[in-house]
Order: C-alpha cells, then sequence, then structure tokens
C-alpha cells in the first residue's frame, strides 16, 4: 500500500514574494498587489548585485529582464485571480505545493 499526502494553497493565500539576494543574503519581501510588485528590481537594492539578466536582445523597460517581467505578470495575475470582488469564478483554484526536499 502506498500513501500519498498532498499539500494545497489556495490563491488568495499566498500573500507575499520573497527574494533573496545570493550575494550579500538579504530578503525583500513583496506583497502580491500591483503597486508592490513594480517596487521588484534588477538587482539588490542592498549590494546592488544583479538579481535577473537582461534578454540578449535590446529590449526597453521590464521587458529587458526577461524573468522580471514574468514574475510582475504571474503576481499581476495572481492579484487578480485574489480579488474578493470578483464575481466570475465559481471554482475552488489551488495550487498544489511539491513538499518534497530537494537534493542538492
Amino acid at each position: 500500500m502506498t500513501t500519498e499526502t498532498r499539500t494545497f494553497i489556495e490563491i488568495d493565500d499566498i500573500l507575499s514574494i520573497e527574494v533573496g539576494c545570493p550575494n550579500c543574503k538579504v530578503v525583500a519581501c513583496y506583497p502580491v498587489a500591483i503597486e508592490a510588485i513594480k517596487k521588484l528590481q534588477s538587482s539588490c537594492h542592498h549590494c546592488n548585485h544583479q538579481l535577473f539578466d537582461m534578454a540578449s536582445t535590446h529590449v526597453a523597460g521590464v521587458d529587458a529582464f526577461p524573468a522580471l517581467a514574468s514574475l510582475y505578470q504571474i503576481l499581476g495575475n495572481l492579484s487578480k485571480m485574489a480579488n474578493p470582488e470578483r464575481t466570475d469564478i465559481h471554482a475552488t483554484i489551488r495550487l498544489r505545493l511539491n513538499t518534497e526536499s530537494k537534493a542538492k
């Protein structure tokens, strides 16, 4: 017999995203809100270490950093999905978490 434990969270349980610098170990926590998401930057606010690489082709604005642009999009969409005033969602939406430790 096999047993499996699954861990789920609801979208509105996601309160913030944590971004840590591998250089100085400073960790910044950003609430999942449109205003706060725009404060995410490509470099560490403490030591200025580059956290996200630039695109290989020249583009302007946030799109110059593809991973950062993806984070903006993900967090912006999570914020919109968790809005309690939405009336168009009738399903229960949960995210499944991987709780198994990863070998490093």
